[in-house]
Parts: structure tokens; C-alpha cells; sequence
């Protein structure tokens, strides 16, 4: 045997992977051959021992480098390089390196694990390669920016209000009494309860079922303002039928 074979290629090795990784894979290889029998395997097998013993330190490796590079700068045209810089549409060039790349990971990993070529954790090695390889990458959608909005969470309603409007509901003054998303709201007058009403805030929003002390029922559906100092938004009695704007402040 010589120390001028090119492993490289006879082993599909490659340079740009490091001593370690391709020492790995000649050895999985000189695994799998040693399970085969034939003139042709034993040939094989003396090659891959050759090829471990260079590869098997980095002082060996080295050396076998120049010697290899010696021998190919005066017997061989040197070969193209490849471009840096991927040529357009050559997008799907980069498919074939990625799944190479992907089963030399494959059998790199079935020889550290001394696993046989048949067995059911090299078979489920192999089948996650072929799944890897032959998946697309997903374009990457950016997540929405969702501007921060005023919930429950981060402004508390509880507190004393009043009807800014002077409409239908200015003849009381109002408390609310507001834990996460439920909330009850009172309304009185020198001390006498004129009107009560529950509801729930959802975000922004603040709905709530009322009835006052002269059976009148209708609904509140308000908007928080920025800074919750402010309801604004609708009345619904439902007695009228009539929808009305309301407009409460904290007092």
C-alpha cells in the first residue's frame, strides 16, 4: 500500500471536513467491511487499515497532506475551484451538499455508536437522514408586532366614577369594583342604591348588564381610555329600546 493514494477520493473523504470527522468515518466504513467476505472485500479492508493509520493522529495526517499534495501537483492539472459565491438560480445546487453533509453526520454517528449497518437504531438513523434531507426549509414569516394594548392586567377600574354628559346616568355618583376580568358597578345617591349592574373587561373592552331601583335594565358596552381614567361608548335601555352615548369619568 501507498502513502500517495488519494483517500479522499477513493473514500469519498473531504478536506474541508476535520481529521477527526473523516478518521470517524473511515473507521464506520472498515466496520462495515469487515462484515463482508470476498477477494474484493479483503481489498478493501487493507485499504481502509492504510487510510485509518494516517488519519489516525494529526502528525500522521499531515504528513500523508503534503505527500498527497506533492504527488498531485505533479501528476495531475489542477482542478477548477468552485465559486464562492453561488451563481443565480444555483439555489438548488446547495440541495445535493446538504444531504451529502447530512449522511456523512449519519454514518459518522452510527460508527461512534459501533452500531451495526441492519440494526434498528442505524435503520432509524438512516431514516431520519432521508427526512432531513429531503425536507424544505420553511420560509420564515416574522411574528407579528403587536402594539401593547391597556387590559385588565395592567389598569385596575375599581374606584369612584361619574356621567360626564349629564345624561341619564348623572343623577348618581358610581363605584366600580373591578378583580381580573369581572367587575361590578353601583350607583347611589345620598347614600341609597339606585342602580347595580355586573359585567366583564375583556382587554379594552368593559360590558355590563345594569338595573336600576325603578326596574329599568339596559347594558353598558365602554372602551377604556389609554391612561383608564375614562368610559366611553354606549347604553342600551332595554325598557326604551333606545341607544344612547355615555361618557364616565374617575372622580
Amino acid at each position: 500500500m501507498s502513502d500517495e493514494y488519494d483517500y479522499f477520493d477513493m473514500f469519498d473523504l473531504s478536506r474541508q471536513d476535520t481529521r477527526q470527522f473523516n478518521y470517524d468515518k473511515l473507521q464506520n466504513l472498515l466496520y462495515k467491511e469487515n462484515q463482508r467476505n470476498g477477494r474484493k472485500a479483503e481489498t478493501r479492508q487493507s485499504l481502509l487499515k492504510e487510510a485509518v493509520s494516517f488519519f489516525k493522529n494529526e502528525t500522521e495526517y499531515q504528513n500523508y497532506l503534503k505527500k498527497l499534495d506533492a504527488g498531485n501537483s505533479s501528476t495531475k492539472a489542477p482542478e477548477p475551484e468552485e465559486p464562492e459565491q453561488p451563481a443565480p438560480g444555483a439555489q438548488q445546487q446547495a440541495v445535493p451538499s446538504k444531504t451529502k453533509l447530512l449522511h456523512k453526520l449519519g454514518d459518522s454517528l452510527k460508527g461512534k455508536l459501533n452500531l451495526p449497518e441492519d440494526g434498528v437504531r442505524a435503520t432509524a438513523i438512516d431514516l431520519l437522514v432521508d427526512h432531513l434531507s429531503n425536507k424544505q426549509p420553511q420560509e420564515w414569516q416574522p411574528s407579528v408586532n403587536h402594539q401593547p394594548t391597556v387590559t385588565q392586567q395592567s389598569i385596575n377600574l375599581s374606584g369612584n366614577w361619574r356621567d360626564v354628559d349629564g345624561g341619564f346616568f348623572s343623577a348618581l355618583n358610581y363605584s366600580i369594583t373591578h378583580s381580573g376580568s369581572w367587575l361590578q358597578m353601583q350607583g347611589k345617591t345620598w347614600g341609597i342604591l339606585g342602580m347595580q349592574g355586573e359585567g366583564t373587561i375583556s382587554g379594552r373592552f368593559v360590558h355590563i348588564d345594569y338595573r336600576f331601583a325603578n326596574g329599568v335594565t339596559g347594558q353598558l358596552d365602554l372602551e377604556i381610555s389609554a391612561n383608564g381614567r375614562s368610559l366611553k361608548g354606549k347604553c342600551t335601555n332595554f325598557s326604551t329600546r333606545l341607544t344612547s352615548d355615555v361618557h364616565f369619568a374617575r372622580i
